[in-house]
Formats: C-alpha cells, structure tokens, sequence
C-alpha cells in the first residue's frame, strides 16, 4: 500500500480532513492519535484474520518519538 493511500484514509475514515488545534504541538498530537487509531485498527483486522499473510511493509504508519 502506499503512503498516499495511508493519508487519504486518515483523511476520510478517521476525520483528519480538518484540524481543530492550531498550534504545532497540538497538530502533531493530534496526528500522532490518529495515526495510532489506524495502526489498532489495522492490528485488530490483522489477528482476526486467524491466519498469517503477507504484511505489507507500508501497512502500518510508523510514529517517530
């Protein structure tokens, strides 16, 4: 998946399409929120499957801390 696909789905699905914070720290929060809601969800849809396959790498968008 690429990571264009990774955004618009943040965008669209998780609600980032506006920002209610201004400030950097506050965006960047918010963000890295979101981010992690994505990553769970995509953890959950992962194990449920009971079976392993392919991940792809760009599956899961990293945070850095």
């Amino acid at each position: 998946m690429i990571v264009e696909a990774l955004f618009a789905e943040l965008k669209n699905q998780i609600g980032l399409r506006r920002l209610r914070l201004r400030r950097l720290k506050f965006v960047r929060e918010q963000f890295f929120l979101a981010a992690a809601a994505q990553n769970i969800k995509r953890l959950v849809r992962f194990l449920s499957k009971g079976q392993r396959t392919n991940v792809a790498r760009d599956d899961v968008v990293l945070i850095p801390l």
